[in-house]
């Protein structure tokens, strides 16, 4: 039996909810040959917690993994990816350049958020107009996006020191999470932004 009919065979058995077994199947395929669509079958099941411990950082690496032995991987799993080894990279345990790559697999296939992680790899590397270039490309940004428009006219990264609009930005991040603070708990970026605007509005 070959590796694509492993992946079939263990797709098969997650269905039936058979984790056990879709784990086993996918990970003969991956030793068989590597195959990628087995390895993000795996990070799928780490990122759900099916069968397994539920583990993000797992997920992106496998994620990882199969973008880079060719499996069908979904943007959202490139912003994984990207997320796993930019926290890697924050403890100097890699280059940032590993966690850029994800990020641009994910722009290329249509994920603009990945736009706003490459502006905050290009903030924490100092390349401010990098950073600022990747915030004007979505169409409309997320808090991720929002905040740290504001913190390079908080700080004045590569535009004019502008407090105001900063609070502008910060104010935004803060509003546009509003709707979904139920459904999903704090935001860390329009917390941060929260925390900026406090800040600033006491100056």
């Amino acid at each position: 039996m070959n590796s694509e009919k492993l992946v079939m065979q263990g797709r098969a058995c997650e269905e039936k909810e058979n984790f056990e077994e879709a784990y086993r199947l996918y990970l003969e395929a991956v030793h068989m040959d590597g195959n990628g669509d087995a390895l993000d079958s795996l990070g799928d099941m780490y990122y759900e917690g099916d069968g397994v411990s539920e583990s993000y950082d797992k997920a992106g690496k496998y994620f990882a993994m199969a973008y880079d032995a060719g499996g069908k991987v979904k943007p959202w799993h490139m912003i994984i990816a990207g997320s796993y080894y930019q926290q890697m990279a924050e403890k100097g345990e890699c280059p940032y350049d590993r966690a850029i790559r994800y990020y641009l697999a994910a722009v290329r296939m249509g994920t603009e958020y990945g736009y706003e992680c490459l502006a905050d790899i290009y903030l924490q590397m100092h390349e401010y107009e990098k950073a600022y270039e990747c915030l004007t490309m979505p169409e409309k940004l997320n808090t991720q996006g929002l905040y740290l428009f504001g913190r390079m006219y908080e700080e004045g990264l590569h535009v004019d020191k502008d407090p105001g609009r900063a609070v502008e930005y910060y104010e935004a991040a803060v509003d546009g999470y509003e709707e979904f603070r139920e459904e999903y708990g704090k935001d860390m970026h329009a917390e941060m932004a929260l925390t900026r605007l406090a800040v600033l509005k006491d100056l």
